[in-house]
Protein backbone atom coordinates (compact mmCIF):
# COMPACT_ATOMS: atom_id res chain seq x y z
CA UNK A 1 0.00 0.00 0.00
CA UNK A 2 1.35 3.41 -0.95
CA UNK A 3 1.99 6.11 1.64
CA UNK A 4 -0.95 8.20 0.43
CA UNK A 5 -3.32 5.23 0.79
CA UNK A 6 -1.98 4.52 4.28
CA UNK A 7 -2.71 8.12 5.31
CA UNK A 8 -6.20 7.83 3.84
CA UNK A 9 -6.79 4.56 5.74
CA UNK A 10 -5.54 6.15 9.00
CA UNK A 11 -7.90 9.11 8.54
CA UNK A 12 -10.83 6.75 7.91
CA UNK A 13 -9.87 4.83 11.05
CA UNK A 14 -9.77 8.11 13.00
CA UNK A 15 -13.23 9.02 11.75
CA UNK A 16 -14.59 5.65 12.83
CA UNK A 17 -13.05 6.08 16.30
CA UNK A 18 -14.69 9.51 16.63
CA UNK A 19 -18.07 8.07 15.66
CA UNK A 20 -17.56 5.10 18.00
CA UNK A 21 -16.68 7.34 20.96
CA UNK A 22 -19.40 9.91 20.35
CA UNK A 23 -22.16 7.33 20.01
CA UNK A 24 -20.84 5.38 23.00
CA UNK A 25 -20.84 8.38 25.36
CA UNK A 26 -24.22 9.54 24.12
CA UNK A 27 -25.77 6.13 24.80
CA UNK A 28 -23.94 5.16 28.01
CA UNK A 29 -23.77 8.56 29.75
CA UNK A 30 -26.88 10.15 28.23
CA UNK A 31 -25.08 13.37 27.16
CA UNK A 32 -25.91 15.65 24.23
CA UNK A 33 -24.09 15.06 20.87
CA UNK A 34 -21.72 18.04 21.24
CA UNK A 35 -20.63 16.94 24.70
CA UNK A 36 -20.20 13.38 23.44
CA UNK A 37 -17.93 14.54 20.61
CA UNK A 38 -15.94 16.76 23.01
CA UNK A 39 -15.45 13.90 25.48
CA UNK A 40 -14.30 11.65 22.64
CA UNK A 41 -11.75 14.16 21.35
CA UNK A 42 -10.17 14.89 24.76
CA UNK A 43 -10.05 11.15 25.47
CA UNK A 44 -8.34 9.95 22.29
CA UNK A 45 -5.99 12.96 22.28
CA UNK A 46 -4.97 12.18 25.91
CA UNK A 47 -4.87 15.89 26.84
CA UNK A 48 -5.63 15.07 30.51
CA UNK A 49 -8.74 17.17 31.11
CA UNK A 50 -11.05 16.09 33.89
CA UNK A 51 -14.22 14.16 33.13
CA UNK A 52 -17.07 16.30 31.88
CA UNK A 53 -19.65 14.09 33.56
CA UNK A 54 -19.12 11.45 36.31
CA UNK A 55 -18.55 8.07 34.64
CA UNK A 56 -20.13 4.87 35.89
CA UNK A 57 -18.18 1.55 35.62
CA UNK A 58 -19.53 0.89 32.13
CA UNK A 59 -18.50 4.37 31.02
CA UNK A 60 -15.00 3.90 32.41
CA UNK A 61 -14.57 0.54 30.63
CA UNK A 62 -15.76 2.18 27.44
CA UNK A 63 -13.27 5.02 27.95
CA UNK A 64 -10.42 2.50 28.31
CA UNK A 65 -11.30 0.91 24.97
CA UNK A 66 -11.58 4.36 23.42
CA UNK A 67 -8.13 5.39 24.71
CA UNK A 68 -6.48 2.30 23.22
CA UNK A 69 -8.34 2.82 19.93
CA UNK A 70 -7.25 6.45 19.85
CA UNK A 71 -3.63 5.56 20.58
CA UNK A 72 -3.63 2.98 17.79
CA UNK A 73 -5.19 5.47 15.40
CA UNK A 74 -2.80 8.33 16.16
CA UNK A 75 0.20 5.98 15.98
CA UNK A 76 -0.90 4.69 12.58
CA UNK A 77 -1.47 8.22 11.30
CA UNK A 78 1.91 9.44 12.60
CA UNK A 79 3.79 6.51 11.09
CA UNK A 80 1.99 6.97 7.73
CA UNK A 81 2.80 10.68 7.62
CA UNK A 82 6.47 10.09 8.45
CA UNK A 83 6.73 7.37 5.81
CA UNK A 84 5.00 9.59 3.26
CA UNK A 85 7.63 12.30 3.62
CA UNK A 86 10.71 10.22 4.38
CA UNK A 87 10.21 7.60 1.64
CA UNK A 88 9.94 10.31 -1.01
CA UNK A 89 6.32 9.87 -2.06
CA UNK A 90 5.61 13.51 -1.29
CA UNK A 91 8.51 14.49 -3.53
CA UNK A 92 7.23 12.13 -6.23
CA UNK A 93 3.72 13.59 -6.10
CA UNK A 94 5.15 17.11 -6.21
CA UNK A 95 7.33 16.15 -9.18
CA UNK A 96 4.35 14.64 -11.02
CA UNK A 97 2.31 17.80 -10.47
CA UNK A 98 5.24 19.92 -11.67
CA UNK A 99 5.63 17.70 -14.75
CA UNK A 100 1.93 18.00 -15.64
CA UNK A 101 2.18 21.76 -15.25
CA UNK A 102 5.15 21.89 -17.66
CA UNK A 103 3.38 19.73 -20.23
CA UNK A 104 0.23 21.86 -20.05
CA UNK A 105 2.30 24.86 -21.18
CA UNK A 106 3.96 23.02 -24.07
CA UNK A 107 2.90 23.02 -27.71
CA UNK A 108 4.50 21.85 -30.96
CA UNK A 109 6.61 19.44 -28.93
CA UNK A 110 7.52 15.82 -29.66
CA UNK A 111 6.44 12.66 -27.84
CA UNK A 112 8.70 9.59 -27.65
CA UNK A 113 6.89 6.37 -26.76
CA UNK A 114 9.22 3.64 -25.53
CA UNK A 115 12.80 3.81 -24.30
CA UNK A 116 14.30 0.69 -25.81
CA UNK A 117 17.45 0.97 -27.91
CA UNK A 118 15.60 2.75 -30.71
CA UNK A 119 13.81 5.11 -28.34
CA UNK A 120 17.02 6.01 -26.55
CA UNK A 121 18.72 6.81 -29.85
CA UNK A 122 15.81 9.07 -30.78
CA UNK A 123 15.98 10.76 -27.39
CA UNK A 124 19.73 11.34 -27.69
CA UNK A 125 19.19 13.10 -31.02
CA UNK A 126 16.41 15.27 -29.63
CA UNK A 127 18.55 16.20 -26.66
CA UNK A 128 21.47 17.04 -28.95
CA UNK A 129 19.39 19.58 -30.85
CA UNK A 130 17.55 20.75 -27.69
CA UNK A 131 14.11 19.86 -29.04
CA UNK A 132 11.17 20.00 -26.65
CA UNK A 133 9.99 16.47 -26.00
CA UNK A 134 8.04 14.28 -23.59
CA UNK A 135 8.95 10.64 -22.99
CA UNK A 136 6.39 7.94 -22.16
CA UNK A 137 7.80 4.65 -20.84
CA UNK A 138 6.16 1.76 -18.98
CA UNK A 139 9.08 0.99 -16.69
CA UNK A 140 9.69 3.44 -13.80
CA UNK A 141 13.18 1.93 -13.41
CA UNK A 142 14.05 2.84 -17.02
CA UNK A 143 12.76 6.37 -16.48
CA UNK A 144 14.84 6.72 -13.32
CA UNK A 145 17.90 5.57 -15.26
CA UNK A 146 17.33 7.94 -18.19
CA UNK A 147 16.63 10.89 -15.87
CA UNK A 148 20.18 10.53 -14.54
CA UNK A 149 21.45 11.15 -18.08
CA UNK A 150 19.01 13.99 -18.84
CA UNK A 151 17.99 15.63 -15.53
CA UNK A 152 15.66 18.16 -17.14
CA UNK A 153 13.78 15.60 -19.21
CA UNK A 154 9.99 15.41 -18.96
CA UNK A 155 9.21 11.71 -18.54
CA UNK A 156 5.94 9.92 -17.74
CA UNK A 157 5.65 6.36 -16.45
CA UNK A 158 2.71 4.61 -18.08
CA UNK A 159 1.24 2.78 -21.06
CA UNK A 160 1.47 4.92 -24.20
CA UNK A 161 -1.26 2.87 -25.92
CA UNK A 162 -3.95 4.45 -23.73
CA UNK A 163 -5.84 7.65 -24.44
CA UNK A 164 -5.21 8.89 -20.92
CA UNK A 165 -1.43 8.63 -21.09
CA UNK A 166 -1.17 10.26 -24.52
CA UNK A 167 -3.47 13.04 -23.35
CA UNK A 168 -1.25 13.53 -20.31
CA UNK A 169 1.75 13.78 -22.66
CA UNK A 170 -0.02 16.59 -24.54
CA UNK A 171 -0.66 14.73 -27.80
CA UNK A 172 -3.41 17.15 -28.84
CA UNK A 173 -0.88 20.02 -28.98
CA UNK A 174 2.16 17.99 -30.05
CA UNK A 175 3.96 18.46 -33.34
CA UNK A 176 5.14 14.89 -33.73
CA UNK A 177 5.19 11.46 -32.11
CA UNK A 178 7.67 8.58 -32.25
CA UNK A 179 6.22 5.11 -31.62
CA UNK A 180 9.42 3.25 -30.74
CA UNK A 181 8.33 0.43 -28.44
CA UNK A 182 9.66 -3.11 -28.88
CA UNK A 183 6.23 -4.36 -30.02
CA UNK A 184 4.70 -3.81 -33.46
CA UNK A 185 1.21 -4.24 -32.00
CA UNK A 186 1.87 -1.55 -29.38
CA UNK A 187 3.26 0.80 -32.01
CA UNK A 188 0.19 0.14 -34.15
CA UNK A 189 -2.17 0.94 -31.26
CA UNK A 190 -0.18 4.06 -30.32
CA UNK A 191 -0.40 5.24 -33.92
CA UNK A 192 -4.16 4.67 -34.10
CA UNK A 193 -4.76 6.39 -30.76
CA UNK A 194 -2.54 9.39 -31.48
CA UNK A 195 -4.03 9.88 -34.95
CA UNK A 196 -7.57 9.84 -33.56
CA UNK A 197 -6.66 12.40 -30.89
CA UNK A 198 -4.69 14.72 -33.18
CA UNK A 199 -5.33 14.38 -36.95
CA UNK A 200 -2.53 16.85 -37.76
CA UNK A 201 0.28 15.24 -35.74
CA UNK A 202 3.22 13.76 -37.66
CA UNK A 203 3.77 10.14 -36.57
CA UNK A 204 6.89 8.07 -37.10
CA UNK A 205 6.54 4.43 -36.12
CA UNK A 206 9.09 1.69 -35.67
CA UNK A 207 8.31 -1.68 -37.24
CA UNK A 208 10.14 -4.99 -36.76
CA UNK A 209 8.21 -7.41 -38.99
CA UNK A 210 8.01 -6.51 -42.68
CA UNK A 211 4.38 -7.65 -42.98
CA UNK A 212 3.34 -4.97 -40.49
CA UNK A 213 4.74 -2.08 -42.53
CA UNK A 214 1.54 -1.38 -44.49
CA UNK A 215 -0.61 -1.83 -41.38
CA UNK A 216 1.16 1.05 -39.68
CA UNK A 217 0.78 3.25 -42.76
CA UNK A 218 -2.94 2.47 -42.93
CA UNK A 219 -3.23 3.16 -39.18
CA UNK A 220 -2.01 6.70 -39.77
CA UNK A 221 1.79 6.69 -39.50
CA UNK A 222 3.37 9.32 -41.77
CA UNK A 223 6.69 7.50 -41.67
CA UNK A 224 7.47 3.85 -40.89
CA UNK A 225 11.06 2.93 -40.09
CA UNK A 226 12.59 -0.57 -40.12
CA UNK A 227 15.74 -0.40 -37.95
CA UNK A 228 16.87 -3.86 -39.04
CA UNK A 229 16.79 -2.89 -42.72
CA UNK A 230 18.53 0.42 -42.02
CA UNK A 231 21.13 -1.33 -39.88
CA UNK A 232 21.83 -3.85 -42.64
CA UNK A 233 22.25 -1.13 -45.24
CA UNK A 234 24.61 0.74 -42.93
CA UNK A 235 26.71 -2.37 -42.32
CA UNK A 236 27.07 -2.83 -46.07
CA UNK A 237 27.96 0.85 -46.49
CA UNK A 238 30.82 0.60 -43.98
CA UNK A 239 32.51 -1.69 -46.52
CA UNK A 240 31.29 -0.22 -49.79
CA UNK A 241 31.61 3.50 -48.92
CA UNK A 242 33.42 3.78 -45.57
CA UNK A 243 34.40 7.44 -45.95
CA UNK A 244 30.79 8.48 -46.48
CA UNK A 245 29.75 6.57 -43.36
CA UNK A 246 32.64 8.14 -41.47
CA UNK A 247 31.55 11.61 -42.53
CA UNK A 248 27.97 10.97 -41.41
CA UNK A 249 29.24 9.67 -38.07
CA UNK A 250 31.27 12.82 -37.52
CA UNK A 251 28.35 14.99 -38.55
CA UNK A 252 25.85 13.24 -36.28
CA UNK A 253 28.08 12.54 -33.28
CA UNK A 254 30.37 15.52 -33.14
CA UNK A 255 30.99 16.64 -29.56
CA UNK A 256 31.80 20.19 -30.66
CA UNK A 257 29.55 21.92 -33.16
CA UNK A 258 26.70 19.48 -33.76
CA UNK A 259 26.19 19.34 -37.51
CA UNK A 260 22.82 18.17 -38.75
CA UNK A 261 20.85 17.95 -41.93
CA UNK A 262 18.18 20.52 -41.18
CA UNK A 263 15.19 21.90 -43.05
CA UNK A 264 13.64 25.34 -43.39
CA UNK A 265 10.40 26.21 -45.17
CA UNK A 266 9.65 29.22 -47.36
CA UNK A 267 6.32 30.50 -46.00
CA UNK A 268 3.71 32.41 -47.94
CA UNK A 269 4.40 36.13 -47.91
CA UNK A 270 8.11 35.62 -47.21
CA UNK A 271 10.40 38.17 -48.89
CA UNK A 272 12.51 35.20 -49.98
CA UNK A 273 9.75 33.89 -52.24
CA UNK A 274 10.67 34.59 -55.85
CA UNK A 275 14.38 35.06 -55.09
CA UNK A 276 17.19 32.84 -56.35
CA UNK A 277 19.69 31.13 -54.07
CA UNK A 278 22.32 33.53 -55.38
CA UNK A 279 20.21 36.51 -54.30
CA UNK A 280 19.61 35.04 -50.85
CA UNK A 281 23.36 34.47 -50.23
CA UNK A 282 22.71 31.70 -47.72
CA UNK A 283 26.32 30.36 -47.57
CA UNK A 284 27.70 33.88 -47.14
CA UNK A 285 25.21 34.97 -44.46
CA UNK A 286 24.89 31.71 -42.53
CA UNK A 287 27.81 29.45 -43.48
CA UNK A 288 25.31 26.73 -44.41
CA UNK A 289 25.37 24.43 -47.41
CA UNK A 290 22.14 23.93 -49.37
CA UNK A 291 21.97 20.26 -50.37
CA UNK A 292 18.52 20.15 -51.93
CA UNK A 293 15.20 21.89 -52.36
CA UNK A 294 11.93 20.06 -51.87
CA UNK A 295 9.39 21.76 -54.06
CA UNK A 296 5.81 22.34 -52.98
CA UNK A 297 4.85 19.69 -55.58
CA UNK A 298 6.88 17.09 -53.65
CA UNK A 299 9.74 16.86 -56.14
CA UNK A 300 13.36 17.28 -55.02
CA UNK A 301 16.06 19.36 -56.68
CA UNK A 302 19.40 17.97 -55.55
CA UNK A 303 22.58 20.05 -55.49
CA UNK A 304 20.68 23.15 -56.67
CA UNK A 305 22.48 25.79 -58.67
CA UNK A 306 22.60 29.43 -57.61
CA UNK A 307 19.97 30.22 -60.25
CA UNK A 308 17.30 28.07 -58.60
CA UNK A 309 14.35 30.26 -57.69
CA UNK A 310 12.46 29.67 -54.44
CA UNK A 311 8.68 29.64 -54.20
CA UNK A 312 6.25 29.57 -51.24
CA UNK A 313 5.98 26.04 -49.84
CA UNK A 314 9.51 25.05 -50.85
CA UNK A 315 11.70 23.45 -48.20
CA UNK A 316 15.46 23.96 -48.05
CA UNK A 317 17.56 20.96 -46.97
CA UNK A 318 20.82 22.25 -45.48
CA UNK A 319 23.84 21.06 -43.52
CA UNK A 320 24.33 23.26 -40.50
CA UNK A 321 24.91 23.36 -36.76
CA UNK A 322 21.45 23.06 -35.21
CA UNK A 323 21.99 26.13 -33.06
CA UNK A 324 22.44 28.32 -36.18
CA UNK A 325 19.02 27.52 -37.64
CA UNK A 326 17.52 30.77 -36.27
CA UNK A 327 20.02 32.66 -38.46
CA UNK A 328 18.65 30.90 -41.56
CA UNK A 329 15.12 31.72 -40.46
CA UNK A 330 16.11 35.38 -40.24
CA UNK A 331 17.48 35.24 -43.79
CA UNK A 332 14.29 33.61 -45.10
CA UNK A 333 12.10 36.20 -43.38
CA UNK A 334 14.28 39.09 -44.60
CA UNK A 335 15.58 40.01 -41.16
CA UNK A 336 19.24 39.45 -42.10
Amino acid sequence: MSGAKKIYAALVFLGLVLVYGSVGYAVLEHVDPMTAVYMTVITISTVGYSEIVPLDPAGRMFTITLIFSGLACTTLLTVSLVAFFVEGEFRLLFQQAWTKSRISRMKNHFIICGLGQAGRSVLAEFMAVKADCVVVEKSPAVIEEIMKLYPGLIALAGDATTDEMLAEAGVEKARGLIAATESDSDNLLITLTARSMNPKIVITARVIRTENYNKLRVAGANHVVMPNAIGGARMASTLLRPEVVGFLDVMMRSTGETLRMEQASIPKGSPSAGKTLQEMEIPKKTGMIVLAIKRASGQYTFNPTSNERLEPGDVLIVVAPAEKMPVLQDVILGRA
